[in-house]
Parts: C-alpha cells; structure tokens; sequence
C-alpha cells in the first residue's frame, strides 16, 4: 500500500511539473546578473571596499562572490 501512496505522489508531481512547464514557469535557482558579478570581482580586487560593502552595492552574496574568487584564482 505504502508503495502504491508514493507511485501516486510521483505521478502528481510529475504532472504538477508539466503543467508549470506548460504555464512558462522554468523553475530552480535564479542565475546571478554576470555584469554585477563582474563588477563585484573588479571592486573586490581593488581592495578599496569591503565585501560586506561589495555584495551590498552589487546584490551579490557573500558566498558566490567567495565562490567565484576561488573559481578564478584556480584557472
């Protein structure tokens, strides 16, 4: 029984999704603005402003302006 309660949900979901789908909802995380981002990196290496300023002016957060520094620092 409790298998054939989930199959159902699945199916629900499933058809839940494709109806969204349908609508023009894509769903997921929103991407960030890659001009802001560019902005933050150039703002952060030139070491005038603080990242709690950086991410304030840009609306980039703390933790994907790090991770975009450590994405550039290893290239």
């Amino acid at each position: 029984i409790a298998q054939f309660e989930r199959d159902i949900i699945v199916q629900r979901t499933r058809e839940g999704l494709s109806s969204a789908r349908a609508r023009g909802r894509k769903g997921g995380r929103p991407h960030v603005n890659k001009q802001n981002l560019e902005t933050a990196l150039t703002l952060y290496h030139s070491k005038e402003y603080s990242v709690k300023e950086i991410c304030a002016r840009t609306g980039i957060s703390r933790s994907t302006l790090y991770n975009e520094i450590k994405k550039k620092s290893s290239q």
